[in-house]
């Protein structure tokens, strides 16, 4: 799905509002460059899923490497627990881009 470019330039607005120029200085520094994670989008409560477009939007500009494999449809009904999504990729980008993307 393409999102508008608005919301593109929003995401990538605020990427450079949490990360700056600096990026994630903790990854960065314990987390090897090479490195690759493999990470679960989990529900944590019941729920309607929604921006599970824009939460893969996220994890892409940050990384073009990143996937991000949604689980669920948007406008589902979740319970807790549940798997949202799966998000795989260079490590340092992952945890990087996953507070701007949930």
């Amino acid at each position: 799905m393409s999102l508008h470019p608005e919301i593109l330039a929003a995401i990538r607005r605020a990427l450079e509002e949490d990360l700056g120029s600096r990026g994630d200085a903790t990854s960065d520094s314990i987390i090897p460059p090479e490195a690759e994670i493999t990470a679960r989008i989990v529900a944590k409560q019941d729920g309607i899923v929604a921006g599970l477009d824009v939460a893969a939007a996220v994890f892409r500009e940050m990384n073009v490497a990143i996937r991000c494999i949604p689980r669920v449809e948007e406008g589902q009904s979740v319970r807790s627990g549940d798997l949202l999504a799966e998000v795989g990729g260079p490590a340092r980008a992952v945890l990087a881009a996953e507070r701007t993307a949930l």
